[in-house]
């Protein structure tokens, strides 16, 4: 919207006025903005945020309210916000439609995204995935790119680039649709006048992400300031913690003064070295030991991003919301590697070694050299039959045969698969597995590792799935959770069933269970998403009901938050469908 376009009159401060007005409660359809009232949406200190639903023209916008008791600063933070927000365009920046005066109270008529908030995300979801992180990560650089070089005019004076000042996941919205959106410039300066009567107002914004020198007024601030909060992000994003320890504003300042900051390094193990290196790097305490510009951030979070996967940023974010949409776990699409070529050259790595163990023998050891490699050839060859050994002395044959391992080819290659499964390594098992002879391929532990390392569903799983049917309950709770990627719900139900009435052979009855209930529930609260009736609902909500009852003696497991989570969400859902639960 052009800067002409927006009428400010009216907007005056009267702060300094007592008024009784009764605030709309987000029940009554009261005329606010270019719609009625249909609910609030949040509410903070000195304004409420309603949504207002426009009938004759179809849609539904936000409006943020301020309150009568607002302060001069409130209501000068409100100002601004409208007339910068008003002057914006950019895709992840909400989009500010209108403004105005409710009752002499002035208002802000913007887009409404229908979602979450990334601080909601990350109180119920974090540590997050590294591919969605660095997907998060490249989005908010793009937007803080387009800051530097904005146009825009405050106080009839024309600027170009914009520090924000108060980035955070609250500010940050998620749309249903996969959309990023960053909000509220209330705190945001002119690029070029970062301070006011020559010194900066420090102490403002979030002492959880602030920068040092907003928070303490150790500097002047730049863009490496709002740097730093992107770092404070991606650092909870990744970790599931705070950057800074502390549960009120006081404490946390305390502990940044006294240093407070767990090395990421510390908190995560699977997050990539390079990553890491570069959230230390944005948290510098000295701004000048942070990355230079966000463009700078930007371009190494897309090589990381690239090795992660396929996706690009905005697909990344977008397949997330799909799947949280269907209680699916996240699960991104990775850059697939040459798994064949890889196995050549391990094998090959290995060949060399055993050729260079030979040559040492058949040098230096002349009288072993025919034992070594008959042992060599033991551990490698796929062959069942045996090999006769060199004739040697029977009391040491007899001794060397009571302590060694064993020479069967299978047995060995089945204990190494087991401890790879131990460490839930599961590319190393398919690699493994790969290397097998055809019939130790057809062996039903073999068959159900395979079921096992290959995730949660693609054409791999699939394949397995027909090309080696398996009586047995786990392999049918592997069925399920394939027709689960497929969105065949009803099929899903089928194969729990199935995999709860056939004894699983490998697997702990408690442990396959449990995951059968887990299937279970999300099924059935798909099924509700997709055809919401009272049935559906008492259907979905009774499996959740019973999931909590099997992990009861783990309250603080993963399956119970997540069945208390979708319980939650179902009730709210029932309510605004008007859905009661029996």
């Amino acid at each position: 919207m052009a800067t002409a376009e927006i009428e400010t009159s009216g907007l005056m401060d009267n702060s300094d006025k007592s008024r009784m007005i009764t605030l709309p409660d987000g029940k009554e359809p009261v005329q606010l903005g270019s719609g009625l009232v249909s609910g609030i949406l949040g509410e903070g200190g000195s304004s409420i945020l309603y949504e207002i639903h426009n009938v004759p023209l179809g849609f539904q916008r936000a409006v943020k309210l301020l309150k009568p008791n607002h302060t001069r600063e409130s209501f000068e933070r409100f100002f601004k916000e409208f007339r910068i927000g008003a002057q914006l365009n950019h895709p992840n920046i909400i989009v500010v439609h209108h403004v105005g005066q409710w009752h002499g109270l002035p208002y802000i008529e913007m887009e409404k995204i229908s979602g979450f908030s990334l601080a909601e995300i990350a109180a119920q979801f974090a540590p997050l995935p590294s591919g969605l992180c660095t997907a998060l990560g490249i989005i908010l650089c793009k937007v803080l790119e387009y800051l530097q070089v904005c146009t825009f005019e405050l106080k009839k004076k024309k600027y170009t680039g914009l520090l924000h000042l108060d980035l955070k996941p609250s500010n940050i919205l998620l749309s249903d649709l996969g959309a990023i959106k960053v909000m509220d410039f209330g705190l945001a300066t002119p690029l070029q006048e970062p301070v006011a009567n020559g010194k900066f107002l420090s102490g403002i914004g979030s002492p959880q992400y602030s920068a040092p020198e907003v928070q303490f007024g150790t500097d002047t601030p730049d863009i490496r300031t709002d740097i730093f909060s992107l770092g404070c992000i991606l650092y909870e994003m990744i970790s599931g913690t705070k950057t800074f320890s502390g549960s009120t504003s006081e404490s946390v300042i305390e502990s940044r003064r006294s240093d407070g900051l767990i090395p990421l390094r510390k908190i995560t193990k699977n997050t990539p070295s390079d990553l890491i290196e570069l959230v230390d790097a944005c948290l510098s305490f000295e701004k000048e030991q942070r990355p230079s510009s966000p463009e700078e951030i930007r371009l190494k979070l897309e090589k990381i991003h690239q090795r992660i996967t396929l996706l690009t940023p905005e697909n990344t974010v977008t397949h997330y919301i799909e799947q949280r949409k269907r209680n699916e776990p996240f699960s991104i699409p990775k850059v697939k590697t040459n798994s064949n070529r890889t196995i050549m050259l391990v094998s090959a790595s290995v060949l060399a070694f055993c050729v260079l163990i030979i040559l040492f023998f058949a040098l230096f050891k002349p009288a072993e050299f025919n034992n070594t490699l008959y042992s060599i050839t033991s551990l490698l060859s796929p062959s069942k039959q045996e090999v006769a050994a060199p004739v040697q002395d029977k009391k040491k044959e007899s001794d060397s045969y009571f302590y060694a391992p064993s020479n069967d080819p299978e047995t060995n290659m089945l204990e190494t698969l087991r401890s790879v499964w131990g460490q839930r390594k599961f590319d190393e098992m398919l690699a493994l597995i790969s290397t097998f002879p055809p019939e130790l391929l057809n062996n039903k532990e073999v068959i159900l590792y395979r079921l096992r390392a290959s995730g949660r569903g693609g054409e791999d799983l699939g394949i397995l799935l027909n090309d080696f049917p398996t009586n047995d309950g786990e392999y049918y709770f592997h069925k399920a959770r394939y027709d689960y990627s497929l969105k065949q719900y009803s099929a899903v139900l089928e194969d729990l069933d199935l995999a709860e009435s056939n004894p699983s052979e490998f697997l702990d009855k408690r442990i396959l269970g449990q995951e059968i209930q887990l299937y279970r529930s999300r099924s059935l609260t798909s099924l509700f998403r997709e055809n919401p009736t009272s049935d559906n609902l008492d259907a979905a909500m009774n499996a959740w009901d019973r999931l909590l009852v099997i992990v009861q003696d783990r309250p603080e497991s993963i399956q119970s938050k997540e069945a208390l989570r979708e319980k939650k969400n179902l009730l709210s859902e029932a309510e605004w469908r008007g859905f009661s639960h029996q």
